[in-house]
Parts: C-alpha cells; structure tokens; sequence
C-alpha cells in the first residue's frame, strides 16, 4: 500500500515476533485501504474484528489481544468492535475481562427463531438487556430467509438496547 507506518510497524512486528504488532499493521493496511477508496470525504466510524477472530481470541482468553485491539482503535479516533456468534460468551468475558461496553460495538444475531444465537435466543435477549451502555447491532434477523421481514421486524422492535440492524443479500432480487 505504500503506507509507511503500516510497514515500519509490520517489520517490528515480524523482527519481534509481536502479535499485537502484527495485528496493528493489519488494521492500518485495511484502514487505509478503505479511506483510499471511500474517498476524503468518507468517514470512517467504526471497525468490527471479524467473527472468527472475535470468537477464537475469546475461547483461546486473549484478553491481551483484544484490549489491544481496543486500544489501537480508539487511539485513531474510531470505536472498536467486535462480530460474534457467541454473544453471551463475549458478554461474560468482556465483564471479567473489565471492557468498557460503552466504549464499543457489538455485531450478533438477534431473530425470533434463534438461528445462529448460541447458546440460546432465551440468553442472547437476557444478556441483551443487562448490557450497561449498549451500542448493539442486530445481524440475522430474517434468519437467513426463513422469517419474513414484517415478522423479523416486530420482533427487534421488542429487544431494548438495540441501536441498529444489518441486513445481507447475495441477489437484487432479495433485497427488492
């Protein structure tokens, strides 16, 4: 990419054999990978760590890693947050852990089915409700096509401390 902080910090990654080194040089590759496409006027809010290393750094307790990751991205103005399919697992290491709710995003299913909820829907909604200063964002909602919109809806409206949904579509023709 050319970005000169991005390979000093990758060689001193590499040269110590630093994960959180490595990690911070991936990040400030893809960040400027995206404002170079997004454009001066773009502002970039937010990054979510991706599910399977959200996920893998919570069963393997790399509390480390992830306060790293916390770390790193609040200091270049943005919120940090994490994707996961283990919402209540994240939410009780994240306690023990002492991370700030308030100071990220978390990307979940939430559906009326429970699909892709682990361990339960009945737990994701309870931990849901018992976050402190939420910033939540509902992923899955139609169940991967199994719920139709109005249905899927009705039942996020329901949850409290929501802040926003996401929907995927692979065609056009889902989306209409």
């Amino acid at each position: 990419s050319g970005n000169v902080k991005a390979i000093a910090t990758g060689l001193k990654g590499v040269i110590r054999t630093d994960p959180v080194a490595l990690m911070k040089t991936y990040l400030i590759y893809e960040i400027s990978r995206i404002k170079s496409s997004a454009g001066k006027q773009a502002n970039l809010d937010s990054v979510l760590l991706h599910e399977i290393i959200t996920d893998m750094a919570l069963a393997l307790d790399l509390d480390w890693l992830l306060k790293s990751y916390v770390d790193f991205v609040s200091s270049l103005g943005m919120k940090p947050g994490f994707e996961t399919r283990n919402f209540v697992y994240l939410v009780n290491k994240f306690r023990g852990w002492s991370v700030d709710f308030d100071k990220i995003t978390i990307a979940t299913p939430f559906n009326k089915v429970g699909f892709q909820m682990n361990p339960s829907g009945a737990e994701c909604e309870k931990a849901l409700a018992n976050i402190p200063e939420p910033d939540v964002i509902a992923m899955s909602i139609l169940a991967a096509g199994y719920l139709k919109p109005p249905e899927a809806i009705k039942y996020i409206r329901s949850l409290p401390n929501l802040v926003g949904v996401v929907v995927g579509v692979s065609k056009e023709q889902h989306a209409h």
